[in-house]
């Protein structure tokens, strides 16, 4: 039997926003199979201030900037003809991406 190795570089912040996104969408996943209305891996200043996630600003304008500081991921989406930026959970910092985890881990579960 022959081997074939493959090494295949890759930058480090790309690698860790797709471990980072890969954790996440296994969380998500957990989450699915109990409740399949809660699916959102984009969140806005306001969503991600009513969290109050560890180490995140309690205010929706500190969160802007917060992101804007640290070059967060995001998409401008539109509500009522304002625009907004929301933000790609993989973009936050450890201490709220792993808060967020926890949380939709301990999300009771559903009676199917």
């Amino acid at each position: 039997m022959s081997e074939f190795y493959l090494t295949i570089p890759v930058p480090v912040e790309e690698f860790s926003y797709m471990e980072r996104r890969l954790k996440y969408l296994e969380a998500m996943l957990v989450r699915v199979v109990r409740d399949k209305r809660n699916i959102q891996e984009w969140f806005a200043a306001p969503e991600l201030a009513a969290k109050r996630l560890n180490g995140l600003p309690t205010t929706p304008e500190a969160v802007s900037r917060k992101a804007r500081k640290e070059g967060w991921r995001y998409r401008r989406a539109k509500f009522r003809n304002t625009f907004f930026n929301s933000y790609h959970v993989t973009s936050l910092p450890a201490r709220a991406f792993d808060d967020l985890l926890s949380r939709i881990l301990a999300m009771p579960g559903i009676d199917v």
